[in-house]
């Protein structure tokens, strides 16, 4: 200990006298002679033990004024992106986080190779269009609310199909290859992105929307700004579709959904539902699309009980680990 703190060691602070005369006296004197060395010990410990307190208490009130710091430095941004979106200084399409930014430039990187990616891997166009036709007989119930609007339409296989059906359609992409395209093929597309159109489509003018796996590439932020503008765009009755990758397939989960470095992360149907609703949809369900059956197959009319047995587990399995490759939320606006 430092000869100048005023916390010097005496043992009178322990009560014991210094001076006095008789037996218990020198007992009391003789006591704190072995006591002292042990009772030093302990008051240095106790000394060191409050500075080390003293310290930490210093630090502990730095990150509390650091962490109030950064919590009103957030709220001043927050407030300021609030103020420019409705003020309307900024389109919704640009209050995004710095990773969907990052997306949207790996996006624009992507765009070069978007063409042949999607010949090798999403399918060829008549597969795509088998794949889509299950979605005209709904489609058709509300063309006459207002055209129908294919968000991400890609090389134009569902505006093909609705052409031919004779449902009035017209599809936004981002990427111009892919208008091109379409426009190659007299179908009418637009060279947009979603956000940016859907804000100056006239409320309550389309029949409906559709967004073939375009889902797994939008930030949580983006997608419910999709929502609200497509409540807002439909008709009352008017219909979405979003059919995504289904991630419970472990094959896709694990594998195949990534082959697309674009996509951010496989959408739950269950979470997409539920966001789908508390946006104001109605009458929303789950479309599961498997292209792939009976992998594990095993006869179950052998007549053997074991058959029976084997078919069911396996088909369990097939259907909880590699079940539907693909699902859509169908939903109404009311």
């Amino acid at each position: 200990m430092n000869q100048g703190d005023d916390r010097a060691i005496d043992v009178r602070n322990f009560g014991l006298p210094l001076t006095g005369r008789g037996p218990r006296a020198l007992l009391q004197r003789a006591v704190a002679k072995v006591l002292w060395p042990f009772l030093k010990v302990q008051i240095e410990h106790n000394h060191l033990m409050e500075d080390n307190l003293k310290t930490l208490r210093r630090f502990t009130e730095s990150i509390d004024a650091r962490r109030h710091a950064d919590q009103r430095d957030l709220g001043e941004r927050i407030g300021r992106m609030t103020a420019n979106l409705t003020s309307g200084e900024v389109s919704s399409s640009s209050v995004v986080s710095t990773a969907a930014k990052v997306e949207l430039d790996t996006w624009s990187a992507f765009d070069s190779i978007a063409v042949a990616f999607s010949e090798r891997f999403r399918g060829s166009w008549d597969v795509i269009q088998s794949r889509l036709e299950v979605y005209i007989p709904d489609l058709g119930k509300v063309s006459s609310l207002g055209p129908a609007c294919d968000i991400g339409c890609g090389r134009g296989e569902l505006l093909d199909l609705l052409r031919t059906a004779g449902i009035t359609a017209y599809g936004i992409d981002t990427d111009s290859d892919f208008v091109e395209q379409c426009l190659s093929r007299k179908l009418d597309a637009r060279h947009e992105g979603a956000l940016q159109h859907l804000e100056t489509v006239e409320e309550g003018s389309l029949g409906a929307i559709t967004m073939m796996h375009v889902v797994e590439h939008l930030p949580v932020g983006v997608l419910l700004e999709f929502l609200r503008l497509s409540f807002r765009a439909l008709a009352p009755g008017g219909l979405i579709i979003m059919e995504t990758p289904n991630g419970s397939n472990v094959l896709v989960g694990s594998n195949n959904f990534y082959l697309d470095p674009t996509h951010i992360r496989p959408v739950p149907a269950e979470f997409l539902q539920f966001v789908t609703e508390t946006s104001g949809f109605v009458d929303s369900r789950i479309v599961l699309h498997r292209r792939v059956r009976d992998r594990f197959a095993v006869n179950p009319h052998t007549g053997q009980a074991w058959s029976r047995e084997v078919h069911q587990a396996l088909s369990m399995v097939e259907d909880t680990l590699l079940g539907a490759e693909d699902y859509a939320v169908v939903a109404r606006r009311p």
